[in-house]
């Protein structure tokens, strides 16, 4: 919801059909490799592509699922899912996960998701870190890369936050 996309439709399952040779960074360099005499429909199907690997589902292993691929060759369908839920249903998979591991004692391991969203607005909804320019588009970059946190300083931040006024 907070990129406006359709909160109606089907959920896209990620699944765990097969991964693709494609890692996310080889999909960003041809992203980024993209000129004017790329075809509209392939940029839209890299643009897709890149979107879903590398933002709403970037796994920790780098991989591209097949379902991805399988998107991006029918554009019509893209609005058609309710991306908000997928993601949601996505990322409350992989903080289970994680929780089962941190549980047992097990190494953590890394969380794979839409995390850097969860992180913009975290830092636009509370105050703890100043952007270094307001305006900056995408928003992201309205941080310095030093706006990171490891268990034990998130723990931290975490207790020290107090509950929003409403």
């Amino acid at each position: 919801m907070i990129l406006g996309l359709p909160n109606r439709g089907n959920n896209f399952e990620i699944g765990s059909a097969r991964i693709t040779g494609k890692s996310a960074n080889d999909i960003k360099k041809e992203v980024i490799s993209l000129d004017e005499s790329t075809t509209m429909p392939d940029v839209l199907k890299k643009f897709i592509i890149f979107l879903l690997s590398n933002l709403f589902f970037p796994l920790h292993n780098y991989r591209t699922p097949a379902s991805i691929i399988s998107v991006a060759r029918n554009v019509e369908k893209f609005l058609s899912y309710n991306w908000p839920d997928s993601i949601r249903e996505f990322l409350v998979a992989e903080f289970n996960a994680i929780a089962k591991k941190k549980k047992k004692g097990q190494p953590l391991g890394y969380l794979n998701g839409f995390v850097h969203i969860i992180i913009i607005w975290f830092l636009e909804h509370y105050t703890l870190h100043e952007p270094l320019n307001s305006k900056s588009r995408p928003r992201f970059l309205r941080w310095g890369s030093d706006v990171v946190y490891n268990d034990a300083d998130a723990s931290s931040l975490f207790d020290g936050l107090s509950p929003l006024a409403y």
